[in-house]
């Protein structure tokens, strides 16, 4: 049985805080690296041996999906929220009145 190397805790510990920061370009650095130590620890210990530390991939990979399209919900619906203009307020028009200005 393998244990969870120290520097693949390290990494997943990187994409849990670029996940909850929403800095997605991080996450995907620490996924680059992640499966970089994965594949490490399968030509080290062989397939048969790593099946845990497979799983805590998976679970990780699992939370941090759910983590994403949750903060992607979260955003679009500020974003919807932002896009009601307060009352008195008209929509901008680019096909609208315009205003000319002599010199």
């Amino acid at each position: 049985m393998v244990t969870l190397p120290e520097r693949f805790s390290e990494v997943a510990a990187r994409l849990r805080q670029a996940v909850a920061a929403g800095s997605y370009a991080q996450a995907q650095e620490a996924l680059v690296t992640l499966s970089r130590e994965l594949e490490r620890a399968v030509a080290e210990n062989g397939e048969k041996d790593v099946w845990q530390l497979a799983q805590q991939v998976r679970e990780l990979l699992t939370w941090a999906r759910r983590a994403t399209l949750a903060g992607r919900a979260h955003d679009a619906a500020r974003l919807a929220r932002l896009r009601r203009l307060p009352q008195g307020y008209r929509p901008f028009s680019s096909h609208g009145s315009t205003v000319r200005l002599q010199a």
